[in-house]
Formats: structure tokens, sequence, C-alpha cells
């Protein structure tokens, strides 16, 4: 069945057709059973994503309030991707500055020697999908600092943490995530205080001398490093597959052209986006697209239906690993843009490498999945 709303399409065999009505209606439409306003074209988003009157969280919960109090709220309080104002730049300059300085070899590295350690056997989906999370984390808890010894115990904190960030979340979850919450932040703290040549001493370095001395936002936002890695870069990996097991010649391509991994990888994240929509919020009354919308009022960014907007990327529909410069929507845009951009699709296209370099690549033919249920992450479980 088609889907009847965008956050039914997140999870849908095929949302494009439907992503294609949202943009061919009006630029911005309300969801009366959502109870929220839609933006899929992507010079809307554009427009949103600059306004200054468009924040990331709602004035009146800028925690969700089901974790609000708690220790997994105190983190989610400190993410710079989740705050606006004065002391957001400051932060966010330090953490890019930080990320743009990781060396591209080191980041391939650490990933191809995590990924080749943990093949899954040709064939078993349960594995493959258990590989396809545990990759990205553990590269990047590799690349903050923390010895092979720790990245299991990491990963499995990560992912207890990051439950707490979904609406689908259980009391057990949450209860787990707090206790994981406190975990990630005693260890990434003390990471950061350790001398050598790690991300989370870097991070602390860097802070201190771009003034932002908020020890606690630090501790926060390295565990942010780690949660916003885990699904989003699992996505992207799992996306990928599913995007090179329909098209035997873009693995071709992939295997053998210049930088054929990586191009590979940011194309999935255009055509077939792993976070598929997000949320902007009205600070104040504000008029977008000649609608005037009331202060609070929630507006839904559809990111993969601009992504596949025409004109944003030329033939959106056709699966080109070649195409030159993509633009890209799904990992935002403007003062929230993810700074973690480049080290998602450099993992990604690393651990992809190493599947296919093992011999672990799955059986195109036999490859099956559905979607991991979510509102905003396209997740494939292989069958």
């Amino acid at each position: 069945m088609e889907p009847t709303d965008p956050l039914q399409a997140v999870t849908h065999g095929d949302p494009y057709p439907f992503y294609a009505r949202l943009r061919a209606g009006p630029p911005l439409a309300y969801d009366a059973s959502l109870k929220l306003w839609v933006a899929s074209r992507a010079a809307l988003l554009d427009e949103v994503f600059t306004h200054p009157a468009m924040r990331v969280r709602p004035a009146a919960e800028p925690v969700p309030a089901a974790i609000a109090g708690q220790p997994a709220g105190e983190v989610f309080a400190r993410l710079v991707r989740m705050n606006d104002g004065a002391g957001h730049q400051p932060a966010k300059r330090v953490v890019e500055q930080v990320l743009a300085g990781v060396p591209a070899q080191d980041v391939e590295a650490a990933t191809a020697r995590i990924a080749a350690g943990l093949l899954p056997r040709a064939g078993d989906a349960d594995a493959l999908n258990r590989w396809m999370f545990d990759v990205p984390v553990r590269s990047v808890a590799s690349l903050l600092g923390f010895g092979d010894a720790a990245l299991a115990s990491i990963a499995a904190s990560t992912r207890a943490f990051v439950a707490c960030l979904s609406h689908l979340s259980t009391a057990g979850q949450l209860a787990e995530a707090h206790a994981a919450a406190m975990a990630l932040g005693d260890a990434v703290a003390r990471l950061a205080q350790q001398e050598g040549g790690g991300v989370a001493a870097q991070l602390r370095a860097a802070a201190g001398a771009g003034q932002w001395d908020d020890t606690r936002a630090i501790t926060a936002n390295l565990v942010g490093l780690l949660s916003q890695t885990y699904e989003a870069t699992a996505g992207l990996v799992g996306n990928s597959l599913v995007a090179l097991s329909r098209d035997p010649a873009a693995l071709e391509q992939a295997m053998h052209a210049p930088n054929g991994w990586l191009r590979t990888v940011r194309e999935t994240a255009r055509f077939d986006s792993p976070v598929q929509n997000t949320r902007r919020f009205a600070a104040e009354a504000v008029r977008i697209a000649g609608v005037d919308l009331p202060a609070g009022a929630p507006v839904l960014l559809v990111l993969a239906a601009a992504n596949r907007d025409a004109q944003a990327n030329p033939d959106p529909d056709v699966f080109d690993p070649q195409r030159a410069a993509p633009c890209l929507y799904s990992f935002s845009r403007g003062a929230h843009a993810c700074p973690g951009q480049e080290l998602a699709c450099r993992i990604a296209a690393a651990a992809l490498q190493a599947l296919h370099a093992g011999a672990a690549w799955p059986h195109t033919g036999a490859l099956r999945w559905s979607y991991r249920p979510s509102g905003n992450g396209r997740l494939p479980v292989f069958q």
C-alpha cells in the first residue's frame, strides 16, 4: 500500500513516488493527522534551514519530555546540534574544526581494520545487521581514542543510549538509556583528559583555545559523536548495500572507479537518505512560503524528497555514483548542518570496501530486507 503521510513513508518499500506528489503540491502543506506543516521542495528547505526564526527544538520543550531531568536528557540538552542561541556557534566551530582535521587515511584505516575484524559470513543476515551498526560506532570510538578492548562496551552503551531518542522507546529502554548516558559520559570524560592524539583529547584542547569551556557540554558532544553515528551511518551502509544490490553496474564502478566506494556512498545519501526527515519550530510568528505560521508551529522538512528535487539535482531518480557534486539535504543544512557528514561518508565507504574485499558481500540475488520501525531513519533490516 502507498504511504498516507510522510512519517509512514520513511519505512515504505518505495516512498519516492509519494514524495514526488508532496513536491508537486503546495510548497508548505498542513497535515492535520500529524499536526505538522510539511515542506518537501529543496528551495523551501533552504529557506527554512536558514531562517532566523526557525529553531531546532520547540521553545516549550528544549529536551524531549520523556528524558528531561534524567541523565540522557542532560546529554541531549548540551548537544550542539540540539541548541540555538549565543552558545551554539562557538561550540559548533570547535566541533567542525576538530572533525575536519581528522586525516581521511586515519578514518579509512581504523574502519577497514575494525570492519575486517567483525566480518559476517556471506549469507548470514543477522550477522550482517549487527556488523552494519557495530562497525561505524566502533570506528568513531577508536578515533576518539578508545582502545580495542573498550570498543564492544562503548558500542553497547551507545546502542542503549540511542533508544531514548525515539518516540517508540519503552520505559525499560529509557531506563537503560539513562544508565548508558552515565557510563558513556564517564568514559569519554576520562578519555578527554588523557594525553594523546585521539579526537576526544583534541576536542578538549580545541575547546579551551576556542573559549568553549563548558566541560559538561564537551562531554555531551563527545557522546553525541557516538550516538549520531550509530543509526545514521548504519543506514548509510545498509542503503548503499540495497542500492548496489539493484545495480550491478554501480557495484563495478564502486570497485574500480577512482574513489568509487566514497562516490557510491555520497550518491546513496542523496538517492535513499538514511535520515528521511527532520523538524524545525517557529520561535515566533513567521511567514514562510506565503503561509503565516504562529509561534511554536512545527515544520517537518522531508530531506529525502528534497534530495530528489530536480531543481537541486538533475535526473534525480537516477542512481548515479559519478554524479558531480550531488546536492545533499540528508545531513541538514545551515546552522545545524551535521559536522560529521564527511566522517560518516568515509566510514561507510571504508566499511563497504572491507566487506567486499573480505568476500563477505551478500549474495545479490538472495538479499531481502524490510525497514526498522522509525519516524525518520531509513534503516534496512536484512533477512
